[in-house]
């Protein structure tokens, strides 16, 4: 994957995963709703440049860390 740009990368949900994102938090991040974003990674849909910009621009999450003791 280039990192310099993005445009040709495939967005699936494995890519959404890769980077740390569930479905739901990928819509949250981007704007739209879980249940839409399903349908474009299924196919039923077609997304528009738009939604397909913001989701390869959205950057990688790195886990936080829980520091509670019990």
């Amino acid at each position: 994957m280039n990192r310099k740009s993005n445009k040709n990368v495939t967005v699936t949900a494995r890519y959404l995963a890769d980077k740390g994102y569930s479905i739901t938090r990928a819509a949250q991040n981007v704007g739209c709703s879980p249940a839409h974003l399903a349908r474009v990674l299924q196919g039923d849909r077609v997304p528009s440049a738009l939604l397909l910009e913001r989701l390869r621009a959205l950057p990688e999450l790195r886990p936080v860390m829980c520091r509670v003791e019990y």
